[in-house]
């Protein structure tokens, strides 16, 4: 594992939430009025369209799907107020449109406030979202049949770069966490994790192959 990725919802600049609670509650009344809330996701099947639906089934609040081709037009149609919430990582550009009153953002998807939002409540914090906890993370992979001592030593090599103090500046000035490096076991073990959890979402939300 390389980094870690904080994640935040965002919504539209003019959207009536600040907060989790205030989140789930203009949800309930929008789908109340037949005008359910819109999340955008960078496609059917991807981890933001799971979180939306978890979010949804979680809460008993009916939500609409709008899938879109990446994340840079969903994060445009969120600009233009075509679509209510965006769930995404987040570096400091979205932190300055947020800052600049270009979008809003409703609660970090961490457990604890983040540095570069750190007036931005984690939807944790909630009652609707509590235990609504979500962060991406990037790492190295290779081949199943790759020989151990390869293995051993790109492990090695990758965790000595990753804990050099300029690329961890690098990083960290984009909002990611480098973690403390882990024995392959442990990294085994939060793939395999990840891995549960968002089989269960898929499977709880009948989610079928395209």
């Amino acid at each position: 594992m390389i980094s870690v990725n904080p994640m935040v919802m965002l919504g539209r600049k003019d959207l009536p939430a600040n907060n989790g609670d205030e989140l789930i509650d203009f949800a309930r009344k929008s789908a109340a009025a037949g005008k359910p809330l819109t999340y955008a996701s960078v496609g059917p099947g991807s981890m933001y369209h799971l979180m939306g639906e978890h979010m949804a089934k979680s809460t008993g609040v009916a939500m609409t799907h709008v899938p879109y081709k990446g994340g840079a037009p969903a994060q445009q149609d969120l600009l233009a107020g075509l679509v209510d919430v965006f769930m995404t990582p987040y570096g400091k550009g979205v932190v300055q449109m947020v800052e600049e009153g270009k979008i809003k953002a409703v609660g970090v998807l961490s457990s604890d406030r983040q540095a570069l939002f750190p007036k931005v409540p984690p939807l944790n914090d909630s009652k609707a979202l509590k235990g609504f906890v979500f962060d991406t993370w990037s790492g190295y992979f290779v081949p199943r049949n790759t020989p151990e001592p390869v293995v051993a030593a790109l492990h090695k090599a990758l965790s000595e770069v990753a804990n050099d103090p300029a690329i961890r500046s690098a990083l960290e000035a984009q909002a990611m966490i480098v973690p403390r490096p882990q024995a392959l076991s442990a990294m085994d073990k939060v793939y395999n994790d990840n891995t549960a959890r968002y089989r269960a979402i898929a499977r709880a939300m009948n989610l079928q192959p395209q």
